[in-house]
């Protein structure tokens, strides 16, 4: 039964890589239309920008060239809302009817975002609860990924302050867009008022790609060991991007839960209660004992799974008690669609009467930073839709992987051995891709 369900496992990868290849050029915005030189360039997370504003062109403000690069330009991920016209714009051309707001998909909400949850002074949303006020404040991107608008470049790294009327600068980041995120993006640069001053539209272009997503700041891989299903049952995290293991819940499943079970099981990650004493590091637990240690699905982005921790969810999930709003995991094609903790929604479900392998050693699965995962909990419960009360097969607490392996057996060599498979079948469907 190994053979058979890691096959599919491989099939289903293999499935998911040729529908979700789109491009392998970087995308680029080039600015040059308007009397001024320049070029943004994403490559897989990273971004460099490269502008020459010696001609001190006129922007088409109500303020001059000099007060509006005073201190520097902000520069952010927008929409692009002309239907054909890719030409590089100045001023009232990049305004919200042809750029809209900040990219946010993770519910930053800074002043300018784009999010219809965010109260910004622009959104008509009857539904927008998260406050803006305090954004600024609070971002600290390189301790706090989340703490930025995705599209909030100069938020995440540091504004375009110009040197004898020239800016350079090349930033990366695991958490940084690639270009398979951005069609029909743009990026517009601001005065320091705010103002906007120039954008253009990121285009495909003819460079192939070269950068590799770097891996987190932190160097801690972590595990969720499931010896309760079985000994070999675990989930290993890496600061890569990586994800790895095998859950065997067969014979407990089978054995004990049977028809009072759920026919599959998500797995996402949770807080774990204040002071609760019955989950510790050195086993899983199942059941009614499990759900007695949980406090919550971790959120940071606050897209509201169903038992979500976040204040601005109401149960059952819904995003500033939008009636309206259903949170909608669509990887691989739309990777911040998917919650950070939702786990099952990037790798699939469990079938608790089969074997599940989880195998992706690729760097574009924006998994929260391993550190902070350590003592929150990885659980496998059953579909919200299925049973609201959130039953739980199984659950065990995320610990640093360094060491805590020496006395236990690896999934195997069986999952060594289609490990690589996989890994050469993606290859070869690549290279024949391409």
């Amino acid at each position: 039964r190994y053979r058979e369900t890691t096959m599919f496992t491989i099939l289903i990868s293999l499935c998911s890589l040729v529908a979700f290849v789109s491009s392998t050029k970087k995308f680029i915005a080039t600015f040059g239309d308007n009397n001024f030189t320049g070029e943004v360039i994403v490559d897989n997370g990273m971004v460099s920008v490269e502008l020459d504003l010696s001609t001190q062109p006129d922007f088409g403000l109500s303020i001059d060239y000099d007060t509006c690069i005073s201190g520097g330009l902000s520069w952010h991920i927008h929409r692009w809302l002309y239907t054909s016209d890719t030409s590089d714009k100045l001023g009232a051309d990049c305004g919200p009817s042809k750029t809209g707001g900040h990219i946010d998909p993770y519910h930053a909400c800074g002043p300018a975002s784009g999010n219809q949850y965010c109260e910004t002074s622009s959104n008509t949303n009857n539904y927008s609860c998260i406050p803006t006020d305090s954004y600024l404040d609070n971002i600290d991107f390189s301790a706090d990924p989340y703490s930025a608008e995705v599209g909030d470049w100069s938020g995440k790294y540091e504004k375009a302050i110009l040197t004898n009327d020239t800016f350079s600068g090349s930033f990366k980041s695991f958490y940084e867009v690639t270009p398979d995120d951005l069609d029909e993006y743009s990026v517009v640069f601001h005065c320091n008022d705010g103002k906007r001053a120039f954008c253009a539209p990121l285009l495909e272009s003819t460079e192939d790609r070269e950068s590799t997503i770097p891996s987190q700041s932190n160097e801690k891989a972590v595990v969720a060991k499931f010896n309760t299903l079985s000994d070999t049952s675990m989930i290993i995290l890496s600061p890569d991007g990586s994800v790895s293991g095998t859950i065997d819940a067969s014979d407990y499943y089978n054995e004990i839960v049977t028809d009072a079970g759920c026919a599959e099981y998500e797995y996402t990650i949770w807080n774990a209660k204040s002071g609760q004493e019955t989950l510790d590091k050195t086993t899983s637990i199942n059941g009614a004992d499990c759900k007695a240690a949980m406090d919550g699905q971790y959120d940071p982005t606050r897209q509201c799974l169903q038992w979500s921790d976040s204040e601005y969810c109401e149960s059952p999930g819904l995003l500033c008690n939008d009636p309206d709003y259903q949170y909608d995991c669509a990887w691989p094609e739309d990777r911040y669609s998917c919650a950070p903790g939702d786990l099952s929604g990037r790798w699939g479900l469990l079938d608790p009467t089969e074997l599940l392998t989880v195998e992706d050693s690729s760097t574009n699965t924006l998994i929260p930073p391993t550190d902070s995962l350590i003592g929150k909990i990885i659980a496998f419960h059953c579909p919200y839709v299925d049973n609201n009360e959130g039953e739980v097969l199984s659950c065990a607490m995320i610990q640093d992987y360094s060491g805590s392996m020496a006395t236990t057996e690896d999934p195997g060599d069986n999952a060594a051995q289609y490990s690589i498979m996989v890994l050469s079948m993606i290859s070869f469907v690549a290279v024949a891709y391409l």
